[in-house]
């Protein structure tokens, strides 16, 4: 046999192979991209498979449902896993909740710490009759909010018992946000876990709870995990500048009334009726906003941020503010809420990014001083009180404007104090330009 045609024959058959190995790597790459853009169901709607079924509890497929319930022959609560972990992902399903029953979602649960995944990962708690973690929160870290009238405290569920509700869980790095019924109802950064596995739980014996169309979308989160935005607003360039010189109000302008005087290195506000602000001349976009506050029992204050001052005098009047939400530092910037009354039922409890950011856990300290650190950057803001995270939300509502601080009247009832001044102090107030 002719060695050339030997050899032009086996060249032939090496780039043949060739291109069909890089045939298969694209189509596998393709086909990689393509899952990791499609809804893909963990769930087949007639048994269990794929998922780690838990020796308590009875947990079984009923007209296309997955069906958890208490086994008095084996009691105790319990979580029913994915086989797989997921980093970057949407995870969604429909929930139906027995009348007084509670339960709950899993997400980035470490393989190793399947006995604590409301801590090891975190829970998505389902539960309507429980006002620290109503329906919807993260389990101990964001409290849920529902859904609200603007210038009330009351609200209602966004979901109900006994009916089907959604939920859908974004955690894409450090970012995790929950809807239900497609409204957000929490937002937070955290760092606990960033993978883990997704499961559901029965919680009790009063409870009954079902789960269907159960969906996961895998996405690729090319952005590494990097200083947090507390870390990169305080080593950025720029000093700390005061904004109150402790012996009068030069920088500030008063809106809608309340007094207000420079004493001994203090701001009081004092309101009978209404609601007053005092705000800065300058503007601000990007910064960390801190400063100190002490406020008398049954009053009501906050601070705002990033509020576009009108520049038409006619609109500074409370009367322009109520028909046009944005001439309300609350709804046209951002207002932090400062509260000093027991109501563990209240919409906006000290700290919260005013109906967007619900605060969770009481940090401040009724009648004494206390610390409010406000960070904020480009759609990202956090609150501190007294060196604890309470609050966070992403918006774009307003990005730049003025600072200041409010004191505001509120119903007696309410704060258990009657025909007296409601009476708030501010000191140390500073702020870091970032630009």
């Amino acid at each position: 046999m002719n060695t050339q045609f030997l050899k032009t024959a086996f060249s032939s058959c090496r780039v043949a192979v060739t291109v069909l190995f890089v045939i298969v790597i694209i189509f596998s790459l393709n086909c990689a991209e393509k899952k990791q853009d499609e809804w893909v169901s963990l769930f087949n709607g007639n048994d269990l498979s794929g998922w780690e079924v838990p020796e308590k509890g009875i947990w079984k497929v009923e007209n296309g449902e997955i069906a958890a319930r208490w086994d008095n022959e084996n009691p105790g609560g319990s979580w029913i896993f994915s086989g797989k972990e997921f980093e970057d992902f949407v995870f969604k399903l429909k929930f139906m909740i027995n009348k007084g029953g509670n339960s709950g979602v899993c997400i980035r649960v470490p393989n190793d710490s399947k006995d604590n995944p409301a801590y090891a990962g975190y829970e998505i708690q389902i539960d309507f009759n429980n006002p620290k973690n109503p329906t919807g929160s993260l389990y101990n870290l964001g409290k849920a909010y529902h859904i609200m009238d603007k210038y009330t405290d009351h609200e209602r569920e966004v979901g109900e018992e006994e009916v089907w509700n959604d939920f859908e869980i974004s955690a894409i790095g450090e970012h995790i946000i929950v809807k239900v019924n497609g409204y957000k109802v929490v937002e937070r950064y955290d760092r606990r876990s960033l993978k883990g596995l997704v499961g559901m739980q029965l919680h009790d014996e009063r409870s009954v709870v079902r789960f269907k169309d159960i969906q996961v979308k895998t996405l690729e989160n090319k952005r590494p995990v990097g200083p947090t935005l507390e870390e990169r607003l305080t080593n950025a360039t720029g000093e700390f500048k005061k904004l109150f010189n402790g012996e009068d109000l030069s920088g500030w302008q008063v809106l809608w009334g309340g007094e207000w005087k420079a004493d001994e290195g203090i701001i009081k506000g004092t309101i009978e009726d209404g609601m007053g602000w005092l705000l800065t001349e300058e503007e601000f976009s990007d910064f960390i906003y801190r400063l100190k506050v002490k406020i008398s029992k049954g009053g009501n204050s906050g601070l705002t941020v990033r509020f576009p001052v009108p520049k038409d005098k006619k609109d500074l009047t409370w009367e322009a503010a109520s028909k046009n939400d944005n001439l309300n530092p609350a709804f046209g910037g951002y207002e932090i809420q400062i509260l000093n009354y027991e109501d563990p039922e209240i919409t906006n409890p000290s700290g919260s990014i005013y109906n967007i950011g619900r605060a969770y856990g009481e940090k401040l300290k009724p009648d004494e001083w206390n610390e409010y650190v406000v960070y904020a950057e480009g759609p990202h803001m956090t609150v501190y009180i007294n060196g604890e995270k309470v609050a966070e939300a992403e918006d774009t509502r307003s990005l730049k404007g003025i600072v200041g601080l409010q004191v505001h009247v509120i119903k007696s009832e309410l704060s258990g104090v009657e025909h007296e001044p409601y009476k708030v102090w501010f000191k140390d107030i500073d702020i870091k330009k970032i630009k």
